[in-house]
């Protein structure tokens, strides 16, 4: 109805599919170009295709055929368009415009007006000048949660192009060493980077110089190259469990060098009570916990502001938990009476439903298509600092909103290219319980579960699931891996990017997906679980290794790192476990963790 007016059609496109997304939409094969962004959609022509997409009254149609023929007129009279009136920035002052390019992540005029500021201040000024306060503000925003990460991501691009433009005439005189800088890495044996990425994104939005050292860092290297670079930071991360040893180590290392530098930790492995417990009392400077990227740029700002008074707050906050710690009302047993109360169940619950792990299961090439309504939306989001219900997030958070369209967008894409590639194979196994383990007699392998001994969990373990070895009785085990490997070269320089961190996430979450799927087609309608190793039902990373082994996981493009962290990193490795009272349980010990 509107062949050759654009600014409706792409209006209309727009509309339609935020509100067909909110309402369940669940794909969607879309020029993502030439998509609008709602709220960037002028707000009269917006209402008006409104109220005919959702059909609001008996006038709507007659109201927008009148004004799309209004718009018409004007493009043809070159008078201000919808799309004119939303560039009115563009008569800001030039520090002001410079700042709204850096916020919105907006590069189409950036060659103008830096051509205009050089005209009165040199390339350094520019950059340490409107570039570096805009950049600061759109930290500032991100830390308040005015802003996201994808929107942060976006800018930081911006600021990057900015200053490739800047630099063929940038003065000698420049001035280095004026930055204040972070010497960031994984820990030694850890490959998961995409979290630390985000973060030398958002620090470059703090003003803070990143010196990325990337993953599997040893902390003889992290000491280099704090000697060499003389950072005001350090950060370390680790995702899994090991890399809790080496930030120890590192901790012990930086106090006898003496230095008198902060070391942020961060990761999913870490916490706020393991940092007061076991890693602040081995340096005598700060070492400081931060949950994620806007809290660790929080953080850092802080300390910029009043060393002495972030590093007193920090210590006071530490020493309570360390209190709390050592009066909870928590406590522990033996290993040997914990084995002594672990629960009982009688024989006949072990026996498993016809079917189940009788033949392995096994996907080399699995389609997207075919695991993506498994794809847990709200972690994506969550991935990306959007927290709270997926639902009420993309109807009342519209960059929540983008951000989903672009993941799948993103998704689509993956299924239309053939872009990644999913295995997955999962084998079966008699299996009975000897103490806290699950003996495999037809391989000699032994995974010992370990077993919680504390008064509040109860004392329980994954290897009660399976009949004890005086029994002689067996039942079925299942020992899986999951690999999704992106085969897009979308990260052949820069893998801070928008678009390879959205692959990213997206690639974690379809391994998730995979495992949901893989666990449905072994159920055979039993209550069947799929412990991951090295989380809190089994946390001993270490058994992922007889695992690849008996799953021949080399041979499907996998790989562990010396502390067992997996390659690809968007892998998974675990068992799948049938019982009628099987559950996730949490290891705990009383080592603080």
């Amino acid at each position: 109805a509107f062949r050759g007016n654009n600014p409706v059609r792409e209006a209309m496109h727009s509309v339609f599919l935020y509100h067909a997304i909110n309402a369940g939409l669940d794909m969607a094969i879309v020029n993502a170009g030439a998509l609008q962004p709602y709220d960037g959609i002028e707000p009269e022509l917006r209402k008006a295709v409104e109220d005919v997409i959702l059909d609001r009254d008996a006038e709507a149609t007659e109201r927008l055929s009148a004004l799309a023929q209004r718009l018409k007129e004007a493009e043809d009279g070159n008078a201000a368009r919808p799309s004119e009136r939303r560039e009115e920035w563009r008569t800001l002052p030039l520090e002001e415009r410079l700042s709204h390019a850096l916020v919105r992540g907006i590069s189409d005029y950036l060659e103008e007006d830096l051509a205009e500021a050089r005209s009165s201040l040199s390339p350094v000024a520019i950059i340490e000048g409107p570039l570096l306060r805009g950049m600061e503000s759109v930290g500032t925003m991100f830390s308040e949660g005015k802003m996201f990460l994808p929107q942060v991501i976006k800018s930081a691009k911006v600021m990057r192009e900015a200053v490739a433009l800047l630099e063929p005439y940038m003065e000698k005189e420049a001035s280095a060493g004026r930055s204040r800088k972070m010497v960031l890495a994984t820990a030694s044996g850890d490959v998961h980077d995409i979290g630390k990425n985000i973060l030398s994104v958002v620090l470059a939005c703090n003003g803070i110089e990143v010196i990325d050292l990337g993953v599997m860092v040893d902390n003889s290297a992290i000491i280099a190259a704090i000697k060499e670079h003389k950072p005001d930071f350090v950060g370390i991360s680790g995702l899994i469990t090991p890399s809790l040893a080496h930030m120890e180590e590192l901790c012990r290392m930086m106090e006898a060098e003496g230095f008198t530098i902060p070391l942020f930790v961060g990761g999913a492995t870490t916490s706020a009570l393991h940092t007061a417990v076991k890693l602040a009392p081995l340096y005598s400077h700060a070492v400081i916990y931060t949950s994620g990227a806007s809290d660790c740029a929080t953080m850092v700002n802080r300390y910029v502001m009043d060393p002495e008074g972030c590093t007193a707050v920090v210590r006071e906050s530490q020493q309570r938990l360390r209190d709390l710690h050592a009066s909870r009302s928590e406590s522990f047993v033996s290993p040997e009476e914990a084995r002594r109360q672990a629960p009982e169940y009688p024989l006949r619950s072990f026996i498993q439903p016809e079917g189940f792990g009788e033949k392995e299961i096994f996907e080399q090439f699995l389609p997207v298509e075919r695991i993506s309504r498994r794809i847990s939306w709200q972690m994506f989001l969550a991935f990306w600092g959007f927290k709270g219900d997926f639902d009420k997030l993309v109807e009342s958070n519209p960059e929540a909103a983008r951000t989903y369209e672009d993941g799948m967008s993103e998704l689509a894409r993956m299924i239309i290219n053939r872009s990644v590639e999913i295995t997955v194979r999962a084998c079966f196994f008699d299996a009975f319980r000897e103490d806290d383990a699950i003996v495999l007699p037809e391989t000699g392998s032994r995974f010992e579960m370990g077993r919680s001994t504390s008064t509040l969990t109860g004392f329980v373990s994954l290897a009660d699931f399976f009949p004890p070895a005086e029994s002689g009785a067996t039942s079925r085990v299942g020992l899986f891996v999951v690999k999704v490997r992106d085969l897009s070269p979308h990260c052949t320089g820069n893998c801070k990017e928008y678009p390879h961190l959205l692959r990213e996430a997206l690639c974690a979450r379809l391994a998730e997906a995979a495992a949901q799927w893989l666990s449905e087609e072994a159920s055979c309608g039993a209550n069947l679980i799929r412990p991951a190793f090295g989380y809190p039902s089994c946390p001993d990373h270490s058994l992922k290794k007889e695992a690849f082994r008996l799953l021949d996981a080399q041979k499907l493009g996998m790989a562990l790192t010396s502390t067992y962290a997996m390659i690809p990193t968007t892998s998974v490795c675990g068992m799948l476990i049938s019982h009628p009272e099987a559950r996730y349980i949490t290891i705990r010990n009383d080592e603080g963790h």
